[in-house]
């Protein structure tokens, strides 16, 4: 290998040989080990020669292209990594190895990993909208960067951007599930820290007290009459007190001589269990169009699949309760979980029974150990008294499509 006086008047007047060939820095400031090769193309691009720990012949890592790296910035490199070997002869090896563990780490693979070995193995509920936030929040935005290498004001400006598009819960929302990957990736990584720290949240929530007056009742029952299948639902969610999902999911093979069966899905918040559907209920399921092959109460236009229309219907009963009562404030389905609540008291029911009737826990875990009742009838009664203040409350004229206050105390 020619040795070359190495300066970069002489790397530019050199002329491109026949075939590669390598050339020994030397002269005044060379370093050895590093050479320079002169391929036929014209290019120029520096290299380090060095030998591997208890291996024979030496080995070439490269450095860079002249002139992007120049030959004073390519000496200074040769120095330090010469320093690096001699103080660890496995730096090279090393340093190939975290260049991997770099690739096999990006936020994409991180994420992967996240979605099989933590969403799918323990099924979350909320599986399913999480990966949608991931893809449409974080992925654009972070797919191919090390995950190690994600800073807290990358993450924080990119809920900025999530809150002023859709607003502060949803940036919490995302948050949230950063939360999470950054947990399920310092569990797997060493000296990986968390950048999430207290202070990043944006929405600052506080209990809701809506409920629906005896008029927002009676404008709520007289527009749900105009909104078909979502005023069905609706109106359902009020007279049981049940999540409005439970009430979506509803097939008509849960009921069976008038019980409601709910189910409880794994993850799922409790509930009450069964509900013996007083008339007026009845009523209303019995008044949904069955579709062929669709198996829920309150069927959607998708083939098979329950009541999705929720965004629009929910403005469209807003509107119509709006017309009959000018200036009321929004309230949401959930809403109508509360004033079921709150009619139960009304009514004098037991707290014990109306929290049953919700599907909350009552009772402390000894208590709870103990008492084995289902208190059924006691439940039952009060589905029923609720019900019969409503049709009260509403007073539906002659002739409509519900069961009269009558026929519901007769139940």
């Amino acid at each position: 290998m020619p040795a070359l006086n190495l300066s970069d008047k002489a790397i530019q007047n050199l002329a491109a040989p026949e075939k590669q060939t390598d050339f020994y820095d030397s002269g005044r400031g060379a370093v050895a080990g590093l050479i320079l090769k002169a391929s036929p193309g014209g290019s120029r691009t520096f290299y380090l020669l060095w030998r591997p720990k208890g291996k024979r012949g030496t080995r070439q890592h490269k450095l860079g292209r002249y002139p992007a790296l120049t030959l004073a910035a390519a000496r200074e490199k040769a120095r330090k990594l010469q320093v690096a070997l001699q103080d660890d002869p496995d730096f090279f090896a090393k340093h190939k190895e975290a260049e991997e563990q770099k690739v096999r780490q990006t936020f994409t693979v991180v994420v992967e990993q996240f979605r099989k070995r933590y969403v799918e193995r323990e099924g979350l509920r909320t599986g399913t909208v999480m990966m949608q936030q991931i893809a449409k929040h974080l992925t654009p935005k972070f797919k191919d960067r090390d995950f190690s290498s994600i800073r807290r004001s990358e993450i924080a400006a990119q809920l900025d951007k999530v809150e002023d598009k859709h607003g502060a819960a949803m940036a919490d929302s995302v948050l949230s599930i950063y939360r999470s990957l950054a947990k399920f990736y310092a569990l797997r990584n060493d000296s990986y820290n968390s950048p999430i720290i207290a202070g990043m949240k944006r929405y600052k929530s506080k209990p809701r007290e809506r409920v629906l007056s005896d008029v927002e009742i009676r404008a709520f029952w007289n527009a749900t009459a105009k909104l078909g299948i979502f005023g069905g639902l609706a109106r359902i969610c009020l007279l049981t007190g049940q999540r409005r999902a439970k009430v979506n999911f509803m097939k008509r093979s849960d009921i069976q001589d008038g019980v409601w069966v709910l189910g409880h899905e794994p993850k799922e918040k409790p509930n009450c269990g069964q509900l013996k559907l007083v008339p007026l209920v009845l009523s209303i399921i019995d008044s949904q169009p069955r579709l062929d092959r669709n198996p829920y109460v309150f069927p959607g236009t998708r083939l098979g699949g329950p009541f999705s229309g929720w965004g629009q219907s929910s403005k469209d009963l807003l509107k119509l309760m709006r017309d009959e009562i000018e200036g009321m404030p929004h309230f949401t389905l959930h809403d109508l979980r509360r004033t079921f609540r709150s009619r139960c008291s009304k009514l004098g029911i037991p707290r014990e029974i109306a929290e049953r009737c919700l599907g909350h826990v009552v009772g402390n875990a000894v208590e709870r150990t103990y008492d084995q009742y289902r208190y059924e009838p006691e439940m039952t009664a009060a589905f029923a008294a609720v019900a019969a203040h409503i049709a009260d409350v509403v007073s539906p004229p002659p002739g409509s499509n519900v069961v009269r206050m009558s026929a519901v105390r007769a139940h």
